[in-house]
């Protein structure tokens, strides 16, 4: 019996390891060492401020968004002082994170509704497992700055976890407070946090102390709150907050998709509301039958799970208000998922809890048509949520490629007809431009030991309209032209030194046979046969030509393609100074 026992523990063991370890893989396998977004004008500062020992309180306590970002500042600080600022070191680190806050919901579970001993509990480790390291949360694992929603949810579980073991005492409070600051000064949504623990507190076991707790835990949200919306500004970019006002209705349906949107990711929005409202339906049963049974003891044992639904419904609440105005659909952004998983957890674990109580009083109910309902629901939820894993790994996988292709354009300095790709890492060339230069000259980020020198030239084609109709651009001047037969473009480059130069073109296939020709200063550098394809996706059919060595005096030249067929892809051309780097065989 024991053997059994220690065998069917192991087998646990396994499967409740075996989702982050699909994370992690994906993590190592397609993560790109690049900053993206707000990691640019959110986190960089910070960094060289550190680094130049000017570093003040104002670069924590500043906003981004609606948010202060001082507890993942103050990490991300630690990680890039100890990596030089590599970001998938970051995304690493939230993995880690949500590890601990599934250690921490199974305390909790075994706390209070899920001992040990009961049959049930190793079920629930190993969905709870699958839940928090399901892929539709892609873009925060793809990303390392969202890392804050995740020390946000450790710290919401933290707290109610702190609320399943209380013991009435002060050392419980003061952790009371360490996780509702953290949470509420990692993310936004986190300040409504320090009302549920308010409530908890009113109806607690903390004997005479609990007046004195009650009034400390007062003055602490007051001093919060207010400390928080100090020289507090909307930003001006988001919409306004009336919808929920002027379109209930697109707000009600904004709220049951943020909540349903683990299971309705890639899907009509239909699917995630549905699933909304079934979550919300499902909750309000439970709680009407262990009150109106007079389960009170088990009902008081589930508040540290009310609380975290009840933190995930008004997250639902305060993000449709801000953003309903947007659409629907907005409701269903991967990194919003990682909070209403949160719902899924805590909604499963008191079902584990309360059907089999429920069973037992309806035991003829449960002949006819229990085992086909929870069979049904059973199905449906496995299907989708396997559905939307998958969508999550495919766009890991698209993310990962854009940032490769990004990646291989910061080896050049000097760009022509970038803007499109550039932008996708930032919204403003020109910051993005300047902050590439301070990561070139402090040697960080991708240029730290990936990227020894960035000599060279870069030249980005177009893949604009459909795959089947290619366009090229014409870069100098911004617009699209298709090119004809026989028809050529040209524009002027900069060459950053004189020297030898190893020159490589990404070429793709042509319907028709054809070439492609390139000139400098009206001299032949390179030509080649354009092979002929029938497919309809041919950008993943591109290749690189290398065409050898050029020799460029410094200043300005004239780079003339010609073609004489037509459609031809054109990719990006490259021209790297040969003495630095030879090898231009990168592919995207």
């Amino acid at each position: 019996m024991r053997t059994n026992e220690l065998l069917y523990k192991w087998v646990t063991l396994l499967f409740v390891c075996f989702p982050p370890l699909v994370v992690l893989f994906i993590i190592t396998r397609y993560s790109v060492n690049i900053p993206y977004l707000d990691h640019w004008d959110g986190f960089l500062d910070v960094y060289c401020a550190m680094e130049d020992n000017g570093l003040e309180f104002s670069h924590f306590w500043r906003q981004q968004n609606e948010h202060r970002l001082i507890f993942p500042k103050i990490i991300m600080l630690v990680l890039a002082a100890f990596t030089h600022w590599n970001v998938i070191c970051e995304q690493y680190f939230s993995l880690f994170t949500q590890a601990c806050t599934l250690l921490l919901i199974f305390f909790m579970s075994k706390k209070t509704l899920l001992p040990a001993e009961n049959p049930l509990s190793n079920f629930f480790k190993i969905v709870t497992s699958l839940m928090m390291f399901s892929m539709v949360q892609y873009k925060n694992w793809a990303w390392g700055w969202p890392f804050h929603i995740f020390l946000n949810v450790f710290a919401v579980c933290f707290t109610c976890s702190v609320m399943a073991h209380w013991k009435g005492n002060w050392k419980g409070l003061l952790l009371l407070t360490a996780g509702t600051l953290v949470a509420t000064y990692s993310y936004a949504s986190g300040i409504v946090l320090w009302g549920i623990v308010f409530i908890w507190l009113l109806f607690s076991d903390s004997g005479r102390r609990r007046p004195l707790f009650v009034l400390f835990w007062i003055v602490m949200a007051c001093i919060v709150f207010f400390s928080y919306m100090y020289h507090y500004e909307k930003p001006a970019y988001h919409p306004s907050l009336m919808t929920i006002i002027e379109h209930p209705l697109i707000f009600l349906a904004y709220f049951f998709s943020f909540i349903g949107s683990p299971f309705g990711m890639g899907f009509v929005q239909p699917a995630s509301i549905l699933f909304g409202i079934f979550g919300v339906a499902v909750l309000f049963c439970l709680v009407f039958f262990a009150y109106i049974q007079g389960h009170h003891d088990m009902f008081k044992r589930s508040f540290p799970w009310f609380g975290i639904i009840s933190y995930v419904i008004l997250c639902a609440c305060i993000t449709g208000i801000g953003r309903s105005s947007l659409g629907v659909s907005q409701a269903l952004a991967s990194r919003y998922t990682t909070i209403s998983i949160l719902f899924w957890i805590s909604l499963f674990v008191m079902a584990l809890s309360y059907i089999p109580v429920f069973l037992r009083h309806n035991k003829s109910l449960c002949r006819k048509y229990t085992s086909a309902i929870i069979t049904l629901i059973l199905f449906f939820l496995v299907s989708f949520y396997a559905m939307s894993y998958e969508y999550g790994v495919s766009y890991f996988k698209k993310h990962n490629f854009l940032l490769t292709r990004l990646h291989s354009l910061l080896q050049y300095n000097r760009h022509y007809g970038s803007d499109s790709m550039l932008t996708l890492l930032h919204p403003s060339k020109d910051y993005l431009l300047n902050s590439i230069n301070i990561l070139r000259q402090r040697k960080i980020g991708p240029f730290y030991n990936e990227i020894s020198n960035s000599d060279g030239i870069y030249i980005s084609g177009s893949y604009a309209g459909t795959l089947g109709n290619l366009h090229a651009k014409s870069w100098m001047q911004g617009d699209v032209t298709k090119i004809d037969s026989n028809t050529q473009i040209s524009f002027q480059i900069d060459a950053p030194a004189s020297g030898l130069y190893q020159f490589s073109a990404i070429i793709g296939f042509s319907p028709k046979l054809g070439f492609v020709s390139f000139k400098i200063d009206d001299m032949t550098v390179g030509k080649t046969d354009c092979k002929t394809i029938n497919s309809r996706n041919l950008s993943q059919k591109l290749r690189r030509v290398n065409y050898g060595a050029v020799s460029l005096s410094k200043g300005s030249h004239k780079l003339t393609v010609l073609c004489n067929n037509d459609p031809i892809v054109i990719g990006a051309l490259t021209f790297k100074q040969s003495m630095q780097n030879t090898d231009v065989s990168r592919k995207y």
